[in-house]
């Protein structure tokens, strides 16, 4: 290209003289040209370019309209409260699940199922989106978590928490209103309450006594401290040798001590194993005034346990009584206080006597095994006797000193004005 197009192409004036004395003789100079070649390469390409970023643009779009799909679609799953049914009907938060003749069994709408035992209490305390909580207030649950569950798990029983993972097969028993046994029989579960927090895992059994702090952790299998039913239900997980029927259960078998003699088996691992009318037959036969005398603290706390679970109300308060009065500096002593209110409670529907029961557990161990349960107990037999607008200071009170107690969901109720 001669010097004087170039000057020509870089003037835009000059350029377009160009074009326009060109125009009528068929010819373009070459410079004219060379310009329209470079800018029909130019546009070719801005085409192909424009045409893979609207394909790219276009990709994306689809992309992120199922990524925004699948985000609206797990919201609206997590939007939605858990709900669960009790042998196929209904239930509502905070309604006791006390089963008499037969086990109930609780379906959530997530695929959880919790089995509860014939002669157990257990209520659903809260159900969110994100959380369940159950209380077990006496007896056993067999629980079974479905698999891949978005709910976090957690059980109650008296001072303890048990919170089974995804996919975890277990059973939580609460006897006695001392002692907890969970048995893992598949998946994960963790265990707060005890000196320090537990990790346990399938074949696994741990049992905590609220009285004493004590805590053992062993492999699974069928003991002689555990109930029947539970023991049935680990006799179907874990093959075991059969016994025959003219064989001795091994709970039934004495235990021989150093000395050659045959030890009884105590009434607390009687208790424990729900063996309860053994033991006030065992305490009729040996004369309830000489036992209320003269026994030890642990047999005396076991006939209090054993009578008031099988109903012998009036034998219990004598003995929780007893405990009282020969053991002033107890644990036990203390605790029974909070029996006797639970008696008056639930049994005699005494109000003002299960107050002034409660008063007295919470002044002597504030910081007990008992104190969210007395609490709440409290506050809920207040809210009866006297209504709610009484109970609502408690209520505020409970929510600070207790804010995952069993009976926060009353007490977030109750303090609403």
């Amino acid at each position: 290209m001669m010097e004087s197009e170039k000057k020509m192409l870089t003037n835009p004036f000059a350029r377009l003289g160009l074009l326009a004395r060109s125009v009528g003789t068929g010819t373009v100079s070459r410079a004219v040209d060379a310009v329209g070649e470079r800018r029909a390469a130019e546009a070719f390409t801005n085409r192909n370019q424009a045409h893979g970023m609207k394909r790219f643009f276009g990709f994306s779009v689809v992309f992120a309209t199922a990524l925004t799909a699948l985000a609206v679609f797990t919201l609206q799953i997590a939007a939605h409260e858990v709900s669960w049914t009790v042998d196929g009907r209904a239930a509502r938060e905070g309604a006791y699940i006390s089963p008499v003749s037969q086990d109930a069994t609780v379906r959530f709408s997530e695929g959880t199922e919790f089995s509860v035992q014939q002669g157990s209490r257990l209520r659903v305390a809260e159900a969110g989106k994100k959380t369940v909580k159950a209380v077990l207030e006496v007896g056993a649950s067999r629980i079974r978590v479905a698999s891949g569950s978005p709910v976090s798990w957690k059980i109650d029983a008296g001072p303890f928490s048990v919170s089974p993972g995804a996919m975890a097969n277990l059973m939580v028993e609460w006897l006695a209103d001392e002692l907890l046994r969970v048995s893992i029989f598949e998946g994960e579960t963790s265990l707060l309450g005890t000196p320090s927090p537990l990790s346990l895992h399938a074949g696994q059994q741990v049992s905590a006594n609220a009285r004493d702090g004590s805590v053992e952790v062993r492999p699974l299998s069928p003991a002689p401290a555990m109930s029947s039913a539970a023991t049935a239900e680990i006799r179907n997980e874990l093959p075991a040798h059969p016994i025959s029927s003219d064989e001795p259960t091994p709970a039934a078998l004495p235990v021989p001590s150093s000395t050659g003699s045959v030890r009884r088996i105590s009434w607390s691992d009687s208790v424990a194993a729900g063996d309860y009318a053994v033991v006030v037959r065992e305490a009729e036969r040996r004369g309830i005034a000489q036992v209320l005398a003269d026994s030890t603290l642990s047999d005396l706390a076991a006939v209090a346990d054993a009578a008031r679970l099988s109903g012998r109300i009036e034998l219990s308060k004598r003995a929780l009584t007893a405990e009282r009065n020969r053991f002033v500096r107890s644990t036990a002593a203390r605790d029974a206080a909070f029996f006797l209110g639970r008696i008056a409670d639930d049994h005699e529907h005494a109000l003002a006597s299960a107050i002034g029961w409660y008063d007295t557990y919470l002044l002597e161990a504030p910081h007990g095994s008992f104190s969210a349960e007395a609490f709440g107990r409290k506050m809920v037999a207040i809210s009866k006797q006297s209504g709610r607008a009484a109970a609502q200071p408690l209520a505020t009170e409970y929510l600070k000193r207790f804010p995952n107690g069993p009976h926060a969901v009353v007490a977030r109720d109750l303090s609403i004005q």
